[in-house]
């Protein structure tokens, strides 16, 4: 094994590029958008596929849903807050903000025509019906007589 040790002067340089990037982030007057992945639940009942989304901040003209086989998608953005008093400054930055989008394999096939989405309270929740199972499914097929 091969191991390069560093000398007194990269470490000293490494330093000093930690120390600018450092006061960089602490004088940010607004946090940087990135992407951030919200947290999801999905909620399996007799009838229906339940998809919850924790969404707060993002308007309903920021979210675009659709249905592709057995996937759910899912995708918006979330604008980051600026300084409301100029000169003021973040001190403490945990709140994602910028473009998300989800894939979500659902566990079974669903009526796409029947979904239905509702935004309240800072939460997106996705209703979709269940279809019946016919994996694994056995269909007796009847044979008739032969015709002439």
């Amino acid at each position: 094994m091969r191991r390069r040790i560093p000398s007194g002067l990269e470490l000293e340089h490494l330093r000093r590029h930690i120390a600018e990037l450092l006061d960089m982030l602490a004088t940010l007057e607004a946090p940087l958008e990135g992407g951030w992945s919200p947290p999801v639940d999905i909620l399996a009942r007799p009838d229906e596929y339940v998809v919850r989304i924790d969404v707060p901040g993002v308007s309903r003209e920021g979210i675009a849903i659709s249905l592709c086989g057995n996937e759910l998608r899912v995708s918006g953005c979330k604008h980051a807050p600026r300084p409301l008093i100029p000169h003021r400054r973040f001190h403490a930055v945990e709140r994602g903000f910028g473009h998300f989008e989800l894939e979500i394999p659902l566990p079974g096939p669903v009526a796409c025509s029947s979904a239905r989405a509702r935004l309240r309270h800072g939460v997106l929740e996705i209703r979709l019906p269940r279809l019946p199972e016919r994996r694994n499914t056995v269909y007796a097929v009847a044979i008739t007589d032969e015709e002439p």
